[in-house]
């Protein structure tokens, strides 16, 4: 999670939006799309992802970030 808010930090703006989640037990994929702007460069980004989660005991102990939906998907034990 450090890694993330290190990476947020380099933008002046920005914005995350969760576009879609999918659950299968204790697996969870989101769908995120970030847009933003460099502090320092006045660089402009619009990233999206896939964010494949592993829960246990309603805590997350397991994030990976897929660069598309189906493979974030099979990773999630689902098809789609």
């Amino acid at each position: 999670m450090r890694n993330r808010t290190d990476w947020l930090d380099t933008w002046d703006e920005h914005r995350i939006d969760l576009e879609e989640v999918i659950e299968q037990g204790d697996r969870v994929v989101a769908s995120v799309h970030i847009t933003a702007g460099g502090r320092a460069s006045g660089v402009e980004t619009d990233v999206r992802f896939y964010a494949h989660f592993k829960m246990r005991d309603q805590q997350i102990v397991y994030v990976f970030d897929h660069r598309d939906r189906a493979g974030a998907l099979e990773a999630a034990g689902r098809r789609g």
